[in-house]
Parts: structure tokens; C-alpha cells; sequence
């Protein structure tokens, strides 16, 4: 963000803001949400003002379905990827927020540059520019784009290959060429240790708990990954309930994420009770 010398534009709108902490994350354990779904002085919110634009990537469920093919998976997570993608210049005087760095200071106006999580088009427009990536750069990259172009899902990109060799080609493909695009790829994981060989630790994901025996994963979509089993794990950690409310109930329900319909049979179990 800059901060905003504009005098008397035409138009602006302000984001309320707050943070979320998400003590399970690897990297960032605070993130800064924007409400733009907040009304304005004209009674409508920057969300009902903007695009969706259409949903270009393929399913969720496909996208796994690929990534199971291959017998070496590889698991990368672009960082920041909105934040690397600016907006128009134009546009910024719709992103504004108030913000001072202490209580000391005074509270000033300042605009938002890049795609702002939290917009009605902020998928849409970080997805259409990683796509305009791999086409960019097909010719130079040819592999790392064809594996990409339907592996990717927002952030994370969900491939593999047939061979050892195979992998550690496709994964310096694939960083060199988001990396030709302003991005940079971090979290790496696989079930073959030797395709991340080389990489900074920096650049690996850390393990994290996913189970109480102690069993460790990475975090990747759509569910914790064990790299060395190489299988999904499902955890669910009920929280205690003392004054049980349908807000509470509901809560819990929507606590267990099955992208893939896969615990249903459990999961219905619960709704019954809701109903």
C-alpha cells in the first residue's frame, strides 16, 4: 500500500479491516481480511458495484482426481499471490483504508496496490493472470505449462511425473517460470524426497501436527498430505460445547472440510441432528 495524496477524487471507498490468526499456518500466522461487502455512504458496498468474471479454473475434484496419477506427486504454494499482482492505477481510489502504524500516530489514508483478497474479483483476476503466465511462457517452458495448466487450484499447484528425473525437471520448470512472472513458489512437498533435493529450507513445508498420535503432513488442498504414506488424512478435533445451540452444532458440522464427498456417510449423520 502507498500512502494516498489524491485530493478530492471523484471517488473512493474504504475497507474495514481486521485480522484473523491461524495458528495452524506454516508461514503467515496473521492475516489482514477486507470487508468489501461494507455498505457505503450510497447505500451499496464495492462488492455489489463489481464482476465476478467467470469461474476459469476446472473443478476442484478433477484437479485432484489428476493429481492422483502420477506415482510422484509434487506439491507447490505461490506466496502472496495476490499481493504480487497489481491493480490499475485507476482503481486503487476503491481499495483505500485508514491504517496508522501506532497509537501515537495520527490515522491516515492510505491506497492498496495489488488484488485485495476479500473483492468480488480477486479470484478471478490472480487466476487469469497465472493462466496468461503459462501461456506466455508455453514455448520456453512447454513442460512445466502443460503440467500447470490444469493442476492449479487459486494458489496451490497440484502435479507430479512418471519418474524421479521427470519431477526434478518439472519442478525447476515450473519455478523459473512463475518466477518469470513475479511469483515465487514455496511450500514444496512430495512422497519422493529426492525431487526436493537442493531447495532451500526455506522453500519446503514445514511438518505439521495433524494428528494426536503424533503423525506428521503438510497442509495442501484439499486435505492434509503424508508425503511418506502417500495419503489424505482427514482430523477433526471437536471443540467442548457447554450450552449446545444450533449455531454451535452447525459450527462443528461445517468444521470437517470433505471437498470430495468422501465422509458423507458421517457427516450426514451430524445434519440429522440439525434437522
Amino acid at each position: 500500500m502507498s500512502l494516498d495524496k489524491t485530493i478530492s477524487p471523484k471517488i473512493s471507498v474504504y475497507l474495514p479491516h481486521h485480522c484473523v490468526v491461524k495458528t495452524t499456518s506454516t508461514t503467515t500466522k496473521c492475516r489482514v481480511v477486507f470487508d468489501a461487502s461494507a455498505k457505503t455512504t450510497s447505500g451499496l458496498s464495492l462488492i455489489d458495484m463489481l464482476m465476478c468474471g467467470p469461474v476459469i479454473q476446472d473443478s476442484l475434484i478433477n484437479i485432484l482426481l489428476r493429481f492422483r496419477f502420477p506415482p510422484i506427486v509434487l506439491v507447490g504454494d505461490v506466496k502472496q499471490m495476490y499481493r504480487m499482482i497489481w491493480s490499475n492505477e485507476d482503481d486503487c481510489a476503491l481499495l483505500k483504508i485508514l491504517w496508522r502504524w501506532n497509537k501515537d500516530e495520527s490515522v491516515k489514508e492510505y491506497r492498496l496496490n495489488t488484488v485485495t483478497f476479500g473483492t468480488k474479483s480477486a479470484s478471478y483476476l490472480a487466476t487469469k493472470c497465472v493462466q496468461q503466465l503459462l501461456e506466455s511462457y508455453r514455448q520456453q517452458y512447454p513442460v512445466a505449462a502443460e503440467k500447470a495448466e490444469k493442476r492449479i487450484y487459486i494458489d496451490d499447484v497440484l502435479t507430479g511425473a512418471s519418474s524421479e528425473a521427470e519431477a526434478k525437471m518439472l519442478r525447476e520448470q515450473l519455478t523459473d517460470m512463475f518466477a518469470a512472472g513475479g511469483f515465487h513458489l514455496r511450500k514444496w512437498v512430495s512422497n519422493c524426497s529426492d525431487v526436493l533435493d537442493g531447495l532451500p529450507e526455506a522453500d519446503l513445508e514445514l511438518k505439521i501436527p495433524i494428528e494426536e498420535n503424533g503423525r506428521y503432513g503438510c497442509q495442501c488442498i484439499p486435505r492434509p498430505l503424508q508425503p511418506c504414506s502417500d495419503e489424505f488424512n482427514f482430523a477433526y478435533y471437536p471443540k467442548e460445547i457447554s450450552q449446545p445451540t444450533k449455531r454451535t452444532i452447525l459450527s462443528q458440522i461445517v468444521g470437517l472440510f470433505d471437498s470430495l464427498g468422501l465422509l458423507a456417510p458421517i457427516i450426514v449423520r451430524a445434519k440429522l441432528v440439525m434437522q
